[in-house]
């Protein structure tokens, strides 16, 4: 993600457990490289278009798979959370940016989108997947990666968790979704709220069936 936005209402403010990281600008990302993801070693934010901005959870998951296996190695390990913003009922982020008044001038502010991270060794990988470009920042020596669980991904990804949780809404609503177990106790649950609400409805991240 880049230009005018940072993942304002999740990389900044986020509720994950670990630090995601900081909230500067992406800059653009040089040539090769994690699938033309290329980020400096406790450097900024920079584009990795390798995790398209339109996909679902585990999709982006995915598609950050390859990217970390490319920059920190076979033994890159996702680190068991997902943090994802103004998100629409395909579980895919909206690709509207929101405007907003900057010093008197109406600018688009892009904020939809997943943040999670992988890790191996001391380094890890934040991913902030969404529109307009995915981007990506390296951290260095901060992270004992093997004194991490091993974390599953969900069975079920987000438009099913999205169903589940409001099968009556309309098509154009929008919603915040986290998968963060320690969170929820331990239990492996998605959270779908509607977007501005902070009410939640969970969802079992591997059968689909609401929790009460």
């Amino acid at each position: 993600m880049r230009s005018t936005f940072v993942m304002t209402g999740l990389a900044c403010i986020s509720s994950f457990a670990f630090a995601l990281g900081g909230c500067g600008l992406p800059a653009p990302a040089p040539a090769g490289g994690g699938g033309s993801c290329a980020p400096i070693c406790n450097g900024d934010q920079t584009t990795c278009p390798a995790v398209p901005s339109n996909l679902t959870a585990l999709a982006s998951l995915h598609a950050g798979a390859t990217v970390a296996t490319g920059i920190l190695g076979p033994t890159s390990q996702w680190m068991g959370e997902f943090a994802g913003g103004k998100i629409m009922r395909d579980g895919t982020p909206s690709p509207d940016p929101d405007v907003v008044n900057l010093l008197g001038k109406q600018t688009n502010v892009y904020v939809s989108g997943w943040v999670f991270k992988f890790c191996a060794g001391m380094n890890d990988l934040l991913f902030s997947a969404g529109p307009q470009v995915s981007s990506i920042q390296e951290g260095c020596g901060d992270i004992d990666c093997s004194a991490l669980p091993t974390m599953a991904e969900p069975k079920i990804d987000t438009a099913a968790a999205i169903a589940a949780a409001y099968p009556g809404d309309p098509a154009t609503t929008l919603y915040n979704v986290n998968f963060m177990p320690v969170l929820t106790n331990n239990q492996r649950l998605w959270t779908v709220s509607h977007r501005g609400d902070a009410a939640q409805i969970k969802v079992d991240a591997d059968t689909g069936a609401v929790v009460p």
